[in-house]
């Protein structure tokens, strides 16, 4: 069959309980496991920290270059070999080792966790398992007689041989029925670390330790095929270091006999910035605490977890009072120190299977599971308190630190995410209305005294949205290295903020809440029509214009329409949609379709800071033009090595995605100088810029010298 088609895809859809996910298998390997460093992560009990291993396996026809071919592996565990505890089965059978069918059934350390492989014709809709039951692999040979005969392998002889010293990557020749290596240039040979007679001594099976079942397939599909292949694999030195590799494999007239030259590119140092990029995008940097996203998950399967074995499960929300007059009083590392004594304390009172995560630096979410009774809830907040109870000391200053929980249960309060932290957050309120050093279980009896505290709030955004008394002002972006004006920043306010502690991000939040994303879309780019036409009668030419929104709204097609409709009814060109990943849990198969509407139109999509696991899993599909740095990952960084170190694994990895970098909240010539030496030209703040109306854009436009840009 021929498969050189990019409808042609491979699909993992995983699932427990209520909690589903499906994934596009594009990439060379797969780690799974619970492991946050994994390509898939499952927190589940079951699930090892490193369960399963994905393998594709990529074979082109040398005598049809249109006919080329995919299949994936299941390894129980690691590609290093370490097993996973409760194993993997495929279609109720174990295996350490399986080569996928389309319709795969796939079970994960028990009937709890399970995934379907299969194949996805994107043209057709059809799935190979339900459209080609009897074929349900792209790779199906069953006559081994039909090579063209008169298809001649390229030849290698010694005078290639010596010309391979020249090339700065591995390269062996090997015999297929053996597995010896014949002959192997330097390179290869320095990065296993052996001499050119050891290693015409071994063979494949001494360097490779990936499963023998794949690397046997292999030989017999180029033993009896002229097919060349690639995939990633790991060998192992001499000294038993493991080094990942991409080989490319093509068979080859050497010696008279059908060979195969093999190529060896070394991966250690792209799987380094691949880990600590997912590990990044899921854990807090100065507590090394799962962040909100990774929660979420974790959330969703603990639900999923205990409706099936029908068990209740506890949300604590606990929050530090009085957190800015405490850290007034501290440098950087000692607040960083504070913080992670604080988390400290907290983990010293729970078990192994809870989950502590961080939503801000005095903000905390822990997840208790199996809560039979209130009384383990009760405990562990008591022990909390009793440690705060006294003075907490950090380099001669010493603290007395009160803190307020809310308890949200579920299967009592509800079982939807959303709803459970909502809950809880109502909870901890009313504890704080009460007392410092309390702590309040949600009921229902709080939620008409939270309601009436909080309606004047919504109502106020209501009307300001209804009535258009919100205020849309621009920030500059310069590209400090080229002196020019980037591109302009949009950001939404309340008409009288001064009265009241709301920020952009809040009006989107409550427009959402209440329903009114579609109508809070249509002002924001009406009003940006209005100032781009405005600025054109004043001969002013933006390049491109940014604006925030919610990841949720891009799964309301009402908010699609609309994008839709006033970016072609207005004209709008180079629009960046500034794409926010809040606490929701928005379904990502929905945004990437959306999105892929959108990119038909002329408009760009950025992300921010550390959103690279979404960034894998949109740029599969939809193209992301821009990484922004946001304003409050820049004030941590001042005089904080750490972060910057981060940071600046960021912009590195950001380059390499070939993204356009953006700096926000840039206020000092300090500032700008640290993220202009990592790398960042394209920065926005006060340091060039209040945030301005419209009318006042056009007088820093004529008036501001881009020869005084600092």
């Amino acid at each position: 069959m021929n498969s050189n088609n990019n409808s042609i895809r491979h699909i993992l859809a995983l699932e427990s309980g209520s909690w589903k996910k499906t994934f596009f298998l594009d990439k060379n390997t797969y780690s799974i496991g619970r492991n946050s460093t994994n390509s898939l992560v499952i927190h589940h009990r079951v699930i090892s920290r490193n369960h399963a291993s994905l393998i594709r396996i990529n074979y082109h026809n040398m005598e049809d270059k249109n006919d080329n071919h995919s299949i994936f592996w299941i390894v129980d565990g690691d590609l290093k070999g370490n097993k996973s505890t409760n194993g993997i089965y495929v279609n109720g059978k174990q295996y350490f080792c399986h080569q996928l069918q389309a319709g795969d059934i796939i079970f994960l350390g028990g009937v709890e966790v399970k995934a379907k492989y299969d194949i996805i014709d994107l043209k057709s809709k059809t799935f190979f398992s339900i459209s080609s039951p009897n074929k349900v692999s792209l790779v199906n040979y069953d006559d081994k007689n039909n090579n063209n005969t008169n298809f001649v392998l390229p030849t290698i002889n010694n005078h290639d041989l010596q010309n391979f010293e020249l090339i700065s990557q591995g390269i062996f020749v090997m015999d297929i029925d053996s597995q010896k290596i014949l002959a192997a240039n330097s390179f290869y040979c320095n990065l296993v670390n052996y001499s050119s007679s050891e290693i015409n001594n071994l063979t494949l099976h001494d360097l490779c330790i990936l499963e023998k079942d794949i690397t046997n397939y292999d030989m017999e599909i180029f033993k009896n095929y002229n097919m060349s292949s690639e995939k990633e694999s790991i060998h192992q030195s001499k000294d038993k270091k493991l080094i990942n590799i991409l080989t490319t494999y093509i068979p080859v007239n050497f010696q008279n006999k059908k060979c195969l030259l093999v190529s060896v590119q070394n991966l250690n140092e792209l799987k380094k910035i691949e880990e600590i990029i997912r590990y990044q995008s899921t854990h807090d940097t100065i507590t090394n605490l799962p962040n909100k996203k990774l929660f979420i998950e974790q959330l969703f399967l603990s639900l999923s977890h205990h409706q099936i074995k029908e068990e209740h499960l506890g949300i604590i929300k606990l929050r530090f009072n009085h957190w800015q007059n405490i850290i007034d009083k501290l440098n950087l590392d000692d607040e960083n120190k504070l913080i992670n004594n604080l988390v400290k304390l907290i983990k010293n009172n729970l078990s192994a299977g809870d989950i502590l995560t961080k939503l801000s630096d005095n903000e905390y979410v822990i997840i208790i599971e199996e809560v039979k009774n209130n009384n383990r809830i009760n405990i562990i907040i008591e022990n909390i308190l009793s440690t705060l109870s006294q003075p907490l000391t950090i380099n001669e200053n010493s603290f007395i630190i009160t803190v307020n929980f809310g308890i949200s249960v579920y299967s009592e309060d509800n079982n939807q995410i959303t709803t459970l932290l909502s809950n809880a957050t109502i909870a901890l309120e009313d504890s704080y209305n009460k007392s410092f050093n309390s702590y309040q279980y949600y009921s229902d009896k709080i939620i008409s005294k939270f309601s009436k505290r909080n309606n004047n709030f919504y109502n106020l955004i209501f009307t300001a949205i209804n009535d258009k008394k919100l205020i849309i002002k621009y920030n500059p972006i310069i590209n400090i290295k080229e002196k020019e004006i980037f591109g302009l920043n949009s950001q939404l306010f309340y008409e009288n903020a001064q009265d009241l502690n709301i920020d952009e991000l809040d009006i989107l939040n409550i427009a959402s809440d209440i329903g009114y994303s579609r109508k809070l879309v249509d002002f924001l780019l009406q009003q940006i029509s209005q100032d781009i036409n405005l600025w054109r009668k004043n001969e002013i030419n933006i390049n491109r214009v940014s604006f925030k929104i919610l990841a949720s709204y891009l799964t309301d097609s009402d908010v699609i329409n609309s994008l839709i409709y006033h970016i072609n009814h207005h004209n709008l060109v180079n629009l960046d949609l500034e794409i926010i990943f809040n606490n929701s849990s928005p379904d990502l198969s929905i945004i990437i379709n959306n999105l892929a509407t959108l990119i038909t139109l002329p408009i760009n999509l950025t992300l921010f800071n550390f959103e690279f696991s979404y960034l894998a899993a949109i740029e599969n599909t939809i193209k992301i033009t821009n990484l922004k740095i946001s304003e409050i990952i820049i004030e941590k960084s001042a005089n904080n090595s750490h972060q910057l170190s981060l940071i600046s694994t960021i912009i590195n990895s950001a380059k390499l995605l070939d993204l356009n970098l953006i700096c926000e909240g840039i206020k000092t010539e300090e500032l700008k100088n640290t993220f202009h030496d990592l790398g960042c030209e394209n920065m926005q703040g006060l340091l060039f810029s209040p945030s301005l109306s419209s009318e006042n854009l056009i007088n820093f436009w004529k008036t501001y010298s881009l020869t005084t840009i600092p």
